[in-house]
């Protein structure tokens, strides 16, 4: 998914040089030329291979070099690169801002009222300023395009679950971003399953609450949602339009062996979670400024006026008492299903999906738990600060009496 997206950004160039090359002259030779074709190891065409052995090699040095370090070292062939580089970014940083705006409708949607409009924008700021989020998900990766896909699925799901009806508009737009997201990365199938998982308990919930309802059509909605999915992350890959099944199995098979063979390369087996406690403890870590390795990007805002990193137990207070009054709030209001309660239940299902498959601590492989940190590190705030003034209040009242 995000190969064909960013692919959509580099081919106006790659039509304008393209006339000054052979006929035969494709965007993979236009990305070996300039010096930005990674997969060599899958290049076994002559035509292909005769361009590899002059490109740069300049992804594969372990020190960091910076602009002018290149320029000296490679001279004018890096500029293209530089060119590839930047038009990728941008148009990351384009999908980034569009994820900013989802995070903000998830935000109001939760909140609510002319004063949480205030507390949502607060929010949204913080989110698109996360350290993380500007640093990794600028990156030409997959991970810009995947929070997108992955925070307009929950968006959707929330309507669906929180909302007396189910519009076909939701289950549509849920359908579609379940399959762009796992597009995008295979572990964003967890959307399905979040969905599925959702769907069954309010439909067991409103059976033994015995309400009014039609199982055979509500199990029916559920199995074609699903296939809409299906098909629609089907279709935005021609090599899955024959053998599907069998090519599904491919990717996830072709996933794990290059995962086994990262785990013997000595800076992946730096940062190895071998096990599923490991894994879950990793992400509460990594999010309260206790990162293994001292990453505080996760922790970290980088604003305009300067960067700023809240201590360590503060974020520990804000997040446990967010937790609480999400709990709180949803035991009062006697609904499991209320948009507060359902983030948490992402929240959970999410890490519980995670420690299944995480296998490195990548910053980046965090990016989606942005969103519920801060959600919980903002309700914890906003409860504190209510206990606070009722406490003056009572303590004014006190004073003058």
């Amino acid at each position: 998914m995000a190969e064909y997206y960013l692919g959509v950004f580099l081919y106006p160039k790659y039509l304008a040089e393209k006339p000054a090359n052979d006929p035969d002259y494709d965007m993979a030779m236009y990305l070996i030329d300039n010096n930005f074709y990674f997969e060599t190891e899958n290049v076994t065409e002559e035509k292909y291979l005769q361009r590899v052995k002059i490109s740069l090699n300049w992804w594969n040095r372990k020190e960091k070099l910076s602009k002018n370090m290149m320029l000296e070292l490679y001279g004018g062939r890096i500029i293209n690169t530089f060119d590839i580089i930047y038009r990728l970014r941008a148009a990351n940083a384009f999908v980034l801002a569009l994820s900013v705006v989802v995070f903000y409708f998830i935000m109001l949607t939760t909140f609510g009222s002319v004063f949480w409009i205030c507390v949502s924008l607060v929010a949204t700021f913080f989110y698109g300023h996360n350290m993380i989020f500007l640093e990794k998900g600028i990156f030409a990766t997959d991970e810009a395009m995947f929070v997108l896909f992955f925070n307009v699925g929950i968006f959707f799901m929330i309507k669906i679950f929180s909302g007396s009806k189910r519009r076909v508009v939701y289950l549509w737009g849920y359908a579609a971003s379940a399959a762009f997201c796992t597009q995008a990365k295979l572990n964003g199938m967890m959307l399905s399953f979040f969905f599925s998982t959702l769907y069954l308990a309010k439909l067991s919930a409103s059976y033994f609450a015995r309400f009014k309802i039609n199982i055979k059509k509500s199990i029916i909605l559920l199995v074609l949602v699903n296939i809409l999915s299906f098909c629609i992350f089907t279709l935005c890959d021609p090599y899955l339009y024959q053998n599907t099944l069998s090519n599904i199995g491919n990717y996830y098979s072709h996933r794990w062996a290059r995962t086994l063979i990262q785990t013997k390369n000595e800076d992946y087996i730096k940062v190895m979670l071998p096990n599923y406690m490991q894994r879950i403890a990793a992400v509460y870590n990594n999010f309260i400024g206790n990162n293994v390795n001292m990453d505080l990007s996760f922790v970290s805002y980088d604003f305009p006026f300067g960067k700023f990193q809240p201590p360590r137990n503060l974020l520990i207070v804000l997040l446990a008492t967010g937790i609480f009054s999400t709990i709180i709030k949803t035991i009062r209001e006697k609904n499991v299903f209320s948009a507060n309660f359902l983030i948490l239940l992402f929240f959970i299902m999410t890490q519980f999906i995670m420690g299944f498959y995480l296998m490195f601590n990548f910053s980046r492989y965090f990016i989606q738990l942005i969103a519920f940190f801060l959600f919980f590190e903002i309700n914890g705030a906003i409860y504190i600060s209510k206990l606070i003034i009722q406490s003056t209040k009572k303590l004014v009242v006190n004073c003058a009496c």
